[in-house]
């Protein structure tokens, strides 16, 4: 697997339906080689939308840039991120558990904390050469 990585996104709508939606998500037992992201979730800045119940379980990261990329700050007009996290849509239920292996960044997180909650990471054993950078993130994540 190479380039985004395991990834949720770009996402987003102008209300929470079936198409703005990812729920129940389980990730597990993947290696990702050679890539920019190891796992991501990408949503829109200005729209809503819902991730939730998704499980990232026991996967390897190899020569990743980023190992765990969430952000709520997508701009589909500047086709990248603003640094601005105004994205509606709500990301909840996230669970990463047995992560492991080798990245450039262990984090790259700007997310919105209006919208996300109740977020595990546990049992991450990724080599970073750098911490990277976490705004935002629930209070259940220790990062």
């Amino acid at each position: 697997c190479g380039g985004h990585g395991v990834s949720i996104g770009s996402l987003g709508g102008n209300a929470v339906d079936q198409g703005s939606t990812v729920q129940g998500l389980q990730v597990s037992g993947n290696t990702i080689q050679n890539s920019d992201n190891g796992i991501r979730i990408k949503t829109i800045i200005g729209l809503k939308g819902l991730v939730s119940d998704v499980k990232y379980t026991n996967n390897k990261l190899q020569n990743v840039k980023n190992a765990i990329v969430m952000h709520s700050d997508y701009s589909k007009a500047k086709g990248g991120y603003t640094g601005s996290a105004t994205s509606q849509v709500q990301i909840k239920g996230v669970t990463v558990s047995g992560l492991t292996g080798s990245a450039t960044n262990l984090y790259d997180i700007v997310a919105n904390p209006k919208v996300v909650s109740d977020w595990t990471f546990s049992g991450i054993e990724v080599s970073a050469s750098k911490t990277g950078k976490a705004v935002g993130q629930p209070n259940s994540v220790d990062v």
